[in-house]
Order: C-alpha cells, then structure tokens, then sequence
C-alpha cells in the first residue's frame, strides 16, 4: 500500500493527546466537608469544580481523559456517567477507580500498570480553573523531545509576588531555579522562606554562565509529561507527592539525567483551588470574569445533573450573576460580585456582598451575608449574620446567629437560633476521627473510612445525645460537633488574609524593575533597601497583631481563638511567636495608659497596669515559650517607652503620666503577678545583658536597679542555703 500523503498523513502521524485526571487531592485541607463529598465535587460558583477541568481539556485539544478515583470514587463515577461527559463526540472520558491509594505517586503507578497511556499527556488536578492554552505548550514539550528524551516534563508556571502566592492563595513558599537560556529547572525548593540569603549548590553552574532563581513564581500543578513518567513513578517507590518528592528526586538524580523544563503561561488565568483561601480567590476570579470564557453568564458548564443540568444565569451590572426563579424584594440590597443559583429567594432587606448562593436557597429578612458561599437548599433565618464562610448543602444558620469569619458548616448541620460561632470552626454531623493528628499529605478518605465505621449523628455516633453535648457546641436544639483546626488550616481559610502592605506593593515594583535592568544586584544599596522593608513590615506586623488582640477582647473571643487568629498572622509575616508577644504586650500596654484618667498620677497608672496585667497576662503567657523570650518582652517594654517618651518630647502639652515614669514599680508588678510571663531569671539575664552597654542604654535598668539588687542578694542567699543543706 502507497504511503498517505497529505492530510491523511498528517492525521495518521498526529499522536491523541491524553489527559490524566486527579479527581482526588489526597489532602484533608477541606474538611470536614471531604468526609462525605469529593472534593472534585464540590460547587465553586455553583459548579462542580470537576467541571472547569473538563472543560478547559476538551477546548484545548484532549481527546482522551482517564479520571483517577479514590476517596468517594462511586460519588465521581455516578456524576460522570450522568453528565455531558460520557457522550461528547472526540472527547473520551474514561474512570480509573481505586480504593486503598494514599497518594499521588501510588495513583500512577496504577495507572502505569494498566498500559493505557500511549504518548505524551497532560498531567492535572480536577480542582483546576485555567484558560492556558495548550496547544504551544505540547508543541514545544514534543519538540524538545525529538532532541532530548531525556526532557520527560514540563510545568506551567506564572509569575506573581510573593505576597499574592502566601496571602491571596494560602501556598507556602517556593523557590525555583532555572537555566535563563533552555528554561530547564534546576532546584525546586518549597521549604526556603524566602527571605535572607540562599545557598545554591555549585553544581548547578556547571558549564552554565548563569542561573536564574526566582521568588515569584506561582506553580499551576499543570504537566506535560512523557510516559517515562509513569515508568519513573513504579520504579520509585518512595516518589508519593509529585511536587516533594517526584520533582525533587528528578533534580537531585545525577545518574539518569532526566530533565524538567518550565513553560511560562504568561497572563493566561490558571488556578489550583488547593486549600480554602484559593477556594475564595477562585470564586472571586469567576465573578469577576478573570477566568473568562468560564463565567457563570457563558453557562457553558453544568450543574448536577439531579440539579437540572446546565446553567441558565443572566448577567447584571456589577458582576452579578442570576438564574431564573430568583426572588429578590425591593429591600433587598445586592452589592458586586454575586451569583445566585435558579429557585433562591431572598428576605425582605437582606444584604449579600461578595456572596456565592446555590440552588433552592432560603436567605432570611435581614440576613446579611459578606464573602460568603452558600450550597444548594441551604438555609439562612432572619437576622443572621456571615462573613467570609461556607454553608454547604442543606446546612442551616438559626435566627440571630452570627458566624465567625473562616467557618464551615458541613452538610446538614443546623446552628440554633441566637448562637455565635466563633471564628475559624468548623462543624460537621459527624464526629472528628481520632486520628486527625495526620498530615495534609494523607489520603481525604482517611476521614470518610471513619464515618463508615459510624460516628454520625443519626446513627448515635456523638458522644451522649445530639441535644446535650452539641448545645455547647451549636446551640441548644443544633445539630453538629466542632472539629479541631490547626494553626496551618487557620491561615489557609476563608477567612481575609492580612492586609496586604505597601512593602509588597514597592517588591513588586522593584523586581519589575529588576528584571528590565537585566537582574537584581547584591549591592550595599539593596541591604539598606531590605533593611528598610524590614523595618515597614515589622511596625505592619505589629499594628495587625495589636488590633487582633483588641478585637479578640472586645468581642470577648476564647484565648484558643486569639492565639489561632495571631497564630496566623505569624505564619504571614514568617514571624515568631516572640514577635507575637510582642504585639499583644504592646496592645496591653497601650489598655493600660487609656485607663488612667486625665491630670492622674503615677499611682493611677500602676493601678491600671495592674489590673490588664491580672487580666491579659494569662494570654501574653501563651506566646512566651522560654527564658530568653520573657528576657525579649522586657525589651519590647523599653522599646514602648522610648517610644512613650518621644512622642511627649514631640507634644507642646504638659507630659502627664507614663509608662516609662513608674518603670521601676511596674517591673515588680510583673515579677509578683504569677500569670505575667516574667521571671525572676529573666530580670537577671536582662540586667546581665545590659551590664556592658553605655549608660543611656540601661537606664531603665538603673531605674530598677534596688529592686534587681534585691532579687540577686535573693538568690544569693538562695544558693547558700543549698549549699549548706548539700554540705549537712
């Protein structure tokens, strides 16, 4: 037979461009609600998150797409099979289905075993919003390939600061190094902070004239992999996490020399929706049409298919979004970006802003719901008040009730009239198992094989009765048990991030720079630059710490709830728990000089100290974690009280009472309230430290100097006492 020619030759030769589909996270990041729906399900502007996926693979030239399923596989494969996707002409859709994989490094070698890839793929997440296009990006993988077979991926990636990945999209940090020439990635490092120097193995260079490292870049968790891949992954069984160990182990394999390269998307829009904070910013994206052609108003995606199939929303000035069968009444008040699913109605002057409602949603009269996302049959009452939280399916919010800020209510859970849920909790109908001391690096499943066991409310699962124990939890005649939420899952909430500051504004500004004069430079100039934005970041840090504290205290938060809320602002601002205390001594400080009265004396001010140091010492006392600490907050004191005493040499007013003019007396405060963080070995240690400083330097110590004296003739006499009952 002749040899095609043509078209036909063309068509021939042209290998099918797969898909591998991760329908599982293997991550507990949105629990509790994974404990009873995939993840991959679960409605982002009232559309499966699988959706977006599939979508963007069928517009970009896949035709076969192979969905990887573990944690409620069934649940995936039923939505599937009953959805646009199993019949789409040039779009096979096929389900790979296991049980027992605790990772992704396990979920392809399965895959590897089951010989169905047969060329280059697209390796992606189905928690995945992109508008890349593919076609370049798998153009330039296979021609790499015909020079280098060693080249076996390539990984989408965009450029933002630093600022953008931590606080928008709740990522930790990431370094990356890369040849400036070929693009081949050389060190991909998730644990350096950032910050400081960085020290780069000499082996890099190589034959190379340079290196590029960069801090900005955002990872899209998007691949073009060769098959070697999966070949790499069943001969590595110690290759879990594609990213930690697969990457890294790659680049540290000097033996077998494969190579991973980088494709930069540019301001093509792509998003992992990997934890809750990117859940927001994905929501937020899609409203604001940053994702486009994926909007609602496209309703290009579908629904459930029990839910009537494809979306009918409409499209309102100020980016609101909805469905026919809305009832929204005249009081209503409806901000920016909104999407409000078919069959929802609305209360009588409720406010909605920057809220996400589903499907056949009740939103009581005078409900106000601020950054919110609200599942399908979800119901709101009168008077309720939320911001920046979840309620999913079937949930309901009482009368009166006020949800704290990164909240979740799971499935069918019911907050009973008048309750207040504090910040950051999370309620599920089913009890925390007791092993949630694991890692976000284990499988979602790890939660539902728990639930299967039992351990639901109906089935008796809470300890006593749903209406005792839970009534402490949700209110009494609630339905729902609080989980425990690490400090880690806190800062990577709904809840806003910190405020971004105009340190982040003036990084980025100067690596554009940067990069237009060839490259940043490590010059004194630049120290001098870092010092100063050390110095701005630091009095930001401490402004955000000391209004976190004050709100705790005027909206009467737990101690647990404060220290998780600064908790994560110390993992923002890559701070330490030192820091911390700082900011709150700060701030109880600052209650104390707001105490005295007008004209005062000093002794008013002692009583005042007094009185927040029995009241707020309790809590500085959790951030205070060694000696050298409580050594540190003796310092943050004299740091307030020169501050103290500048702004009365700045003031044309009569100097009236000050921190610093009853130093001596209220050190001794701190020394006798057991519940201050200050030690007996602390003051010594301080005034040891300042023993060889000048004397302008240790002034306060002078002041204190009778009582230091007293406390080392103390100890002295102390430590003759041991010495003679040792002798006895």
């Amino acid at each position: 037979m002749p040899r095609a020619r043509g078209k036909d030759a063309d068509v021939e030769q042209r290998p099918t461009l797969q898909a591998v589909l991760l329908a599982d996270s293997f991550a507990q990041r949105f629990r509790p609600i994974t404990a009873e729906r995939p993840k991959a399900l679960l409605p982002l502007a009232n559309v499966p998150m699988i959706e977006y996926t599939l979508e963007w693979l069928a517009s970009g030239g896949v035709e076969e797409v192979f969905v990887f399923c573990c944690a409620h596989a069934k649940q995936i494969v039923s939505y599937i099979e009953g959805s646009q996707w199993a019949n789409t002409p040039k779009f096979k859709v096929s389900t790979i289905v296991s049980y027992n994989c605790l990772s992704a490094g396990e979920a392809l070698r399965l895959i590897e075993q089951k010989n169905v890839v047969r060329s280059d793929f697209v390796l992606v997440s189905a928690d995945t919003v992109s508008t890349i296009d593919l076609a370049p990006i798998v153009a330039a993988h296979r021609e790499r390939r015909v020079k280098d077979k060693l080249a076996v991926m390539t990984m989408c990636v965009k450029h933002a600061s630093a600022a953008t990945r931590e606080r928008r999209l709740g990522e930790p940090p990431l370094m990356v190094a890369t040849d400036p020439e070929t693009q081949q990635v050389l060190m991909y490092d998730m644990e350096t902070t950032g910050r400081g120097a960085l020290a780069l193995e000499s082996e890099l260079f190589g034959a190379r004239d340079a290196v590029e490292v960069h801090a900005d870049i955002v990872d899209c968790h998007i691949d073009i992999c060769a098959p070697e891949v999966l070949m790499l992954f069943t001969d590595n069984f110690d290759f879990q996490q594609i990213r930690s160990d697969f990457v890294r182990g790659l680049l540290s394999d000097e033996v077998l020399g494969n190579k991973i390269f980088l494709a930069d998307v540019g301001n093509q829009y792509s998003l992992r929706v990997s934890n809750l904070r990117a859940y927001a910013a994905a929501s937020q994206d899609i409203m604001q049409r940053w994702s486009y052609p994926y909007v609602p108003d496209a309703n290009l995606l579908h629904c459930e298919a029990g839910d009537a199939g494809a979306t009918t929303y409409s499209y309102v000035r100020g980016n609101v979004y909805r469905e026919s069968g809305v009832i929204v009444p005249r009081s209503a008040r409806l901000g920016e970006d909104i999407v409000i699913g078919a069959g929802t109605s609305l209360g009588e002057r409720c406010v909605v802003e920057s809220s996400v409602i589903g499907r056949d949603c009740v939103i009581g009269e005078g409900a106000v719901l601020t950054n919110c996302y609200v599942h399908n049959g979800a119901r709101v009452r009168a008077g309720a008040r939320l911001s920046h939280c979840m309620v999913c399916e079937g949930a309901t919010v009482g009368e009166n009730v006020t949800v704290g800020e990164g909240s979740i209510l799971s499935i069918g859970v019911v907050i009973a009239d008048g309750f207040t849920l504090l910040p950051h909790s999370r309620v599920s109908c089913f009890r925390q198992p007791d092993d949630e001391d694991g890692t976000d690096d284990e499988m979602e499943d790890a939660v539902s094989r728990e639930i299967r066991g039992g351990g639901g409310v109906d089935d008796g699962g809470m300890q006593g009765s749903a209406g005792t124990e839970s009534a402490s939890e949700v209110g009494a005649g609630g339905r729902g048990l609080l989980w425990k939420v690490d400090q880690e899952a806190a800062f990577a909430s709904l809840a806003p991030p910190p405020q971004r500051s105009l340190v982040d504004v003036a990084d980025e500004e100067r690596c554009d720079t940067s990069d237009e004069e060839g490259g940043a430079g490590f010059g004194d100039d630049d120290e001098d630059e870092s010092d100063v934005e050390s110095d701005d970041e630091d009095a930001l840090f401490l402004s955000e710490v000391k209004e976190t504290f004050v709100r705790g205290v005027e909206q009467s938060l737990s101690d647990d709830n404060v220290v998780l809320e600064v908790g994560a602002l110390r993992l923002a601002y890559n701070k330490t728990w030192a820091d911390c205390a700082g900011g709150v001594l700060h701030a109880i400080l600052d209650m104390a000089c707001a105490q005295v009265p007008p004209g005062g004396a000093n002794m008013d001010m002692l009583r005042a100290l007094k009185l927040v140091f029995s009241k707020w010492g309790r809590q500085l006392k959790k951030f205070v974690m060694s000696e050298d600490d409580e050594v540190e907050m003796l310092l943050v004191v004299e740091e307030y009280c020169d501050a103290e005493s500048e702004r009365v040499a700045a003031s044309s007013g009569p100097p009236g009472i000050t921190v610093g003019g009853v130093f001596a007396q209220m050190l001794k405060l701190m020394y006798d309230d057991d519940l201050f963080p200050v030690s007996e070995e602390a003051i010594l240690a301080w005034a040891d430290e300042k023993a060889g400083a000048d004397e302008e330097d240790k002034r306060y110590v002078n002041k204190a100097m009778p009582f230091i004296k007293w406390l080392q003739e103390a100890e002295e006499e102390s430590s003759e006492e041991d010495s003679e009952e040792e002798s006895d």
